[in-house]
């Protein structure tokens, strides 16, 4: 039994029994295909054959399906069929006599579930890494070219900050991608990994479609799933409650789950039980992070298409005090965040698709900072944005499987928010005189792609294409060429190569930065600014067999146009009471190698699972703050990164599994901007045990699952922050720490079936 896969139906709220699927795959003379790929088409069911051709895996879906079987070197085939009960297939696959292995263009990116990149990560491996923590960022973490942050979000991507890794679902923009800022407090992700069907991630060298991201892109991809089932489910862990109800059958679907979210228990026992003194916590929330959230979805299958609609709202606060904590600062925050995704997917001939997508989101922030400096005051750091995206490609497929793309994507996104200006050094000692300015920001950024796929010789691929892009905000525009190609050296390995031109319009309205370092945006012309822009050069090898993966791949990027400040009022740059300008006069490079091995030996969701990811990274960019070239504070030279995961059986029929995350990086630079030195800090160093017990439960379903994070207590520090939240120096320096020394996590997932 695919135990872990019974985790991915659930958390899709939709609870029935299994039927069982298997078989055996054979060529022409009748051997056994060894690790073919089986699956049922437009769902996540599925597996590979085993040494003998043989295989075997549950599915929930009932009605009509297609199943599918692919393997590189014979022609794919497919068999409609209706499932009402267990199934066994003989499958005689057939050899491509004149053809060797088909190529697939790699160079900058690791896929998961996504038929045109090669399979690392799916959503079972994201929630079973052990230093994920269950969200999709932390996953990509342990993948090389990516660097852990301590006080900070997002991803950090081959020497580019958080800004320049875009995520994207269905094609459509995330603006809002993780939770609200706090100062010093890294905040999760909105979405959860079993939102998604798959997860592609693209380290650079992307194609035309998209934009707007110096470094990276992540794109998911939402679920596909029909069929007859009638549920409710229920859900409970140590933080939250959840509730859920949906209904479908073979071209139907829609469901609304509810969850609350307090983590006031959670963090008393971190502080008051007798394993304070182990966990250490360094936070102390004067209101501890709680909310509500309410997701609704909608699907519909018609005879050439599919349409999808998602809906989330979002509304959460916490408080957070200096009092007793070693991090963090008196702030508060009251967060409404809303996400509205519809989309259709459909072909209009034989060889011509359309995909069409509209969008909305909205993020508001009730935001107060509290500044104690002999009198307390209240900083209003409130603020706004919106966003409205329509999108559209056509496909045209040509010579086999070569296709053209054409597409249009436009963004209308408005934003604003708080910002003071100290002028002389009175308003220090008079802060109640301050009133802050609103400054709002309107942009209509219209795009246009045109991107070639060529795959008329199966050793041989390639994609060309151009992106167009102009901004209203900026009053410009920009051509980006696109270029990526494969060669198969072999049966199992080959080379790739990739190159792209990518522009993106200054964060102002969205980084948290752009507002603490006294910019006078009342006399700033937004159109005297540019696009940043970077340079991607990619080259990749890649060998792959039977569950075998060595990827080595280096790579440079150049950046230009980047934001630097300018003193507006001639004041010496190292006061704290310059007024600045914002000029694009910055530039960089980050280059450097990486090497990833995976063995993964998993059958049916059981089975051992163990890689080793190691990066270099060369990185210096004069930005921000910097009159000169520095590297980066989020880049550290070295990481190296250890994943085992081992799934198995017990006595009694129950399922286990536990993994173990290491990692490990050189130290982090870190800069005293008042008195012009740089330091490094020491050697970092992360530590996970994981695991999870799946006991048989009658007409239900039950996970209790653990993670210790840290548990030697390696005493991890990112150096000292000599700049607080607003802009003003920290005389002795204000140490990076984690949020706690250690963390250990407890939990229980039950789900009942209420067939109506």
């Amino acid at each position: 039994m695919n135990y872990f896969k019974k985790i991915v139906i659930l958390l899709q709220v939709s609870f029935i029994y299994p039927f069982i699927i298997s078989g055996k795959v054979v060529n022409e003379s009748n051997e056994g295909i060894a690790y073919a790929n089986v699956y049922l088409k437009d769902t996540f069911d599925g597996i590979s054959t085993d040494l003998n051709g043989e295989f075997a895996f549950e599915t929930y879906e009932i009605g009509l399906q297609t199943l599918v079987v692919s393997y590189v070197g014979f022609e794919t085939y497919e068999m409609e069929f209706d499932i009402n009960s267990d199934k066994f297939f003989d499958i005689s696959l057939t050899e491509l006599i004149t053809q060797a292995n088909e190529v697939i263009i790699t160079a900058g990116s690791f896929g998961a579930s996504d038929d045109e990149k090669v399979i690392v990560l799916d959503p079972i491996d994201i929630v079973t890494i052990a230093s994920a923590r269950g969200e999709i960022s932390g996953a990509l973490e342990a993948l090389p070219g990516t660097q852990p942050q301590a006080d900070k979000e997002g991803i950090y991507v081959r020497g580019g900050d958080a800004t320049e890794a875009k995520q994207i679902v269905d094609g459509m923009l995330i603006q809002n991608p993780y939770f609200s800022d706090v100062p010093d407090i890294p905040q999760r992700g909105r979405f959860e990994p079993f939102d998604f069907q798959g997860t592609a991630f693209s380290q650079g060298g992307y194609s035309a479609q998209y934009g707007q991201a110096l470094s990276a892109i992540v794109d998911l991809k939402t679920w596909s799933r029909f069929g007859d089932f009638n549920a409710n489910t229920f859900g409970i862990t140590p933080l939250s409650l959840s509730y859920g109800r949906a209904y479908g059958n073979d071209s139907t679907l829609y469901g609304i789950n509810l969850d609350y979210t307090n983590i006031r228990y959670f963090q008393d026992f971190n502080r008051e039980s007798f394993l304070s003194d182990y966990i250490k916590e360094r936070t102390n929330f004067s209101k501890p992070p709680s909310g509500f959230e309410i997701k609704t979805n909608y699907a519909k299958k018609f005879d050439k298409g599919v349409y999808k609609y998602l809906g989330k709202f979002t509304e959460y606060s916490l408080g957070t005090s200096s009092s007793d904590a070693e991090i963090g600062s008196n702030f508060n925050l009251k967060n409404d965040n809303t996400f509205i995704l519809s989309t259709y997917k459909g072909e209009l001939t034989d060889k011509r698709n359309i995909q069409l997508g509209i969008s909305y989101s909205q993020n508001k922030n009730d935001a107060k900072a509290l500044i104690d400096d002999g009198e307390p005051f209240r900083f209003d750091a409130d603020s706004y944005d919106d966003l409205y995206q329509v999108r559209a490609v056509l496909t045209q497929k040509f010579l086999g499987k070569s296709k053209v793309s054409f597409g249009m994507h436009s963004f209308d996104q408005s934003s604003n928010f708080s910002s003071y200006i100290f002028e002389n050094e009175e308003d220090f000692y008079d802060l109640d005189s301050l009133t802050p300015k609103k400054v709002e920001i309107d942009e209509f950024l219209s795009t246009a792609f045109l991107n070639l796929d060529f795959r008329l010789f199966r050793k041989f691929a390639l994609n060309s294409g151009l992106r167009y892009e102009d901004s209203q905000f900026l009053d410009k525009s920009t051509i980006s060429p696109r270029f990526s190609a494969a060669y198969k050296l072999g049966r199992n390995s080959q080379v790739s190569y990739a190159y792209g031109k990518f522009y993106q319009t200054p964060e102002i309205g969205f980084d948290q930065w752009y507002r603490n370092n006294n910019i006078d945006y009342m006399n700033l012309n937004f159109s005297d600014l540019d696009f940043e822009q970077s340079i991607h050069h990619i080259l990749n090898f890649e060998w792959s067999q039977k569950g075998k993966m060595i990827r080595f791949e280096i790579f440079d990027k150049k950046y230009d146009n980047l934001i630097t400040l300018e003193s507006q009022n001639g004041c010496d740059d190292s006061s704290n009471l310059c007024i600045y300008n914002l000029l694009n006069d910055g530039y960089g490079f980050s280059r450097g190698a990486e090497l990833f091995w995976r063995y993964d030996q998993t059958s049916d969701g059981l089975g051992q699972d163990f890689w080793i990811a190691y990066s270099y990274l060369d990185s210096k960019r004069k930005f921000k703050q910097f009159s000169n070239e520095v590297i980066p504070s989020f880049a550290s030279n070295h990481k190296l990164t250890f994943i085992y995961k081992n799934a198995f059986k017990l006595a009694n029929g129950a399922g286990f599994n536990s993994s173990l995350a290491i990692t490990a990086t050189s130290g982090f630079p870190y800069y005293d901007i008042w008195n012009e030195q740089q330091y490094e800090s020491k050697p970092y160093l992360s530590f996970d045990i994981g695991g999870s017990y799946l006991p048989n439960i009658d007409n239900g379903f039950m996970v209790i699952f653990f993670n210790i994070s840290n548990p030697f207590g390696y005493r991890n520090s990112f150096g000292y922050e000599y700049v607080d939240p607003f802009g003003l120096e920290i005389e002795d320096g204000k140490e990076k720490l984690p949020s706690s020394l250690r963390s250990i996590f407890i939990g229980c997932f039950m789900f009942f079936s209420i067939e109506d």
